[in-house]
Order: C-alpha cells, then structure tokens, then sequence
C-alpha cells in the first residue's frame, strides 16, 4: 500500500471512531475532487467537510485542478481542508486554500490550521474536525 493511501485509510479510521460519518472519494470524472468527504454533527444538523488527503516532505502542494476545485468551494462557503503528513517524522498538518502561493507547478498551502505529530492524534481532542 502506497503512503498515501495507507495514511487515508488511518485517517478515516480514527474520524470515523469519533463517530463522524467519512467517506473516500473515487473519481475520474471530476479533476481535483478532494479525496474525503466529512459529515459531523452540528446544532443545525449535518455539518460536510472536504478533505484531501497528502504525504510529502517539505511543502505541501496541491495540483493546479485541486487549488481551483478548492478554491471555488470555498468562495461559495464550503469547508475545504487539506491534511499533509510528513513520510518522515509523521507530523500532520492540516492547511486551508486561503492565502495559496502560486509555483510553477502548482499551489503551496500557507495557512496552517494545526499541527500535531500523526501518532499522538484523536479526534476528540481536535478542533479542526469540529464544525464551524
């Protein structure tokens, strides 16, 4: 199993501990489609949470398709996050759109909601899984 989908498959396992409802996402019709959909209770009922899933070491960056789809939810009040793990200390990182910066082949996320190492992580205990 590469990285990638091995730390997807632990990341909806320990949401879905929590009790929230999450759901892989599989297109190939939709470019830039996050890899996770999110339902959490909130006091106006369901609240939906977009998440893309990443490994990589450095910055993390979304393609030019996932920065537009990211983008346009966002403007249109949609929650979008994208959550990196590093492949070698673990630490994960969660990011929003806002404030992206531009490279020459893609878009580096700027705007850290939270960091923690991967190991120590319950959604209990984080604020970026709870709605807004």
């Amino acid at each position: 199993m590469k990285p990638e989908a091995k730390f997807k498959s632990w990341l909806c396992k320990k949401i879905r501990e929590v009790g929230y409802m999450v759901q892989t996402i599989e297109t190939t019709t939709g470019r830039g489609v996050p890899d996770l959909v999110i339902l959490r209770p909130s006091p106006s009922g369901e609240s939906v949470l977009w998440v893309e899933v990443k490994v990589q070491a450095g910055s993390c960056t979304l393609r030019p398709e996932q920065y537009i789809w990211h983008k346009k939810a966002w403007d249109q009040g949609v929650e979008v996050l994208t959550v990196c793990q590093h492949p070698v200390t673990k630490m994960m990182t969660i990011y929003r759109v806002k404030n992206a910066t531009k490279l020459a082949s893609g878009w580096k996320l700027n705007n850290v909601v939270w960091s923690h190492p991967t190991k120590s992580f319950n959604g209990h205990s984080n604020v970026w899984l709870r709605p807004n």
